[in-house]
């Protein structure tokens, strides 16, 4: 944990109420884990407001949030140059150590196995750096009329999406919980794993980071009135989806709970939940996000927000 200024390189509005905000800090810092948040103090504010990392290249960190109270309503107007002081990484993110190798034979029809996927990760982060065109199939997923947006999409590597192995990985967020399954995604990527996404919004116009996601991995979307890609909530779309051997989730406690009942059964460590809680300090020094688990009670920002589905009690 510590204190970090950064400078705001963009902030810009990417959905409805939901904006990206690009930052480098002045100085080098070590990567944070997939899960981890940070945060922010603001001009004014006496708490700081937390959000969750979505992506991290090693000089610039990526958040997204939805701008719904006055702290992020004021976030929302600072603008390239300012600066924010960031406390960081805090809490326990995603392990995937307890997952495995993954897959180890070639990708059909794509000519890569697991030793050059670390070099695809980085050829598909250029590719979104550099504003290149996107894949066939990224492209395909954002036509003029949404009516026609397709609600799965293929690998971008991939020739025959058919003969693939099953995925070995299965991510899903909501809302505000897909950022931090992008980051999560490109390190399951460098340690040789397949992610599958699930992606569930309300409506279309708060869909972000599609083109994304569909650079990594196969993604889903579900939108809850039909209006782009697939109707109803992501537990539908988990049932197109093959067998998995790990679970990641994050987004609202209702669609967590939702998600754990429908899962598949997995080995201890496999299904891991992020959950949402107002939080005070960010530290663990207040107690506010306090919650009873199996294990005993468990302070959210710092033994979470991620929680093994062992030690889930839902309240």
């Amino acid at each position: 944990m510590q204190l970090v200024d950064f400078e705001i390189q963009h902030n810009t509005r990417i959905a409805a109420n939901t904006y990206r905000i690009l930052l480098s800090p002045g100085s080098s810092i070590p990567p944070p884990a997939p899960g981890q948040f940070v945060n922010i103090q603001l001009e004014g504010r006496y708490l700081r407001r937390p959000i969750s990392v979505c992506d991290w290249d090693g000089q610039t960190l990526t958040l997204i949030y939805k701008a719904v109270g006055e702290g992020t309503k004021q976030l929302a107007g600072y603008a390239a140059g300012q600066r924010l002081n960031l406390l960081l990484w805090l809490g326990n993110g995603y392990d995937y150590s307890r997952q495995g190798t993954g897959d180890r034979r070639q990708d059909v029809g794509s000519g890569q196995g697991t030793g050059d996927r670390r070099q695809d990760v980085r050829d598909r982060e250029g590719e979104l750096r550099d504003g290149e065109q996107d894949s066939p199939l990224a492209t395909s997923f954002l036509p003029p009329d949404s009516s026609n947006i397709p609600c799965s999409l293929s690998h971008p590597t991939s020739r025959i999406p058919c003969l693939l192995p099953p995925p070995s990985s299965l991510l899903i967020g909501g809302g505000v919980g897909v950022p931090p399954l992008y980051y999560l995604a490109k390190e399951l990527l460098r340690a040789g794993r397949r992610p599958v996404a699930i992606l569930g919004f309300n409506r279309a116009d708060e869909v972000f980071y599609l083109r994304e996601f569909a650079k990594l991995c196969e993604t889903i979307v579900t939108t809850a009135d039909g209006s782009l890609g697939q109707k109803g909530f992501v537990t539908h779309a988990m049932e197109s989806v093959g067998n998995y051997d790990a679970l990641y989730a994050c987004g609202p406690e209702a669609m967590l709970k939702a998600i754990y009942d429908q899962a598949a059964p997995l080995p201890p460590g496999r299904a891991q939940f992020s959950f949402e809680r107002r939080m005070g300090c960010g530290f663990g020094a207040c107690m506010a996000c306090s919650c009873r688990t199996l294990a005993g009670s468990k302070r959210i920002c710092v033994d979470g927000p991620v929680l093994a589905r062992e030690e889930i009690i839902w309240e």
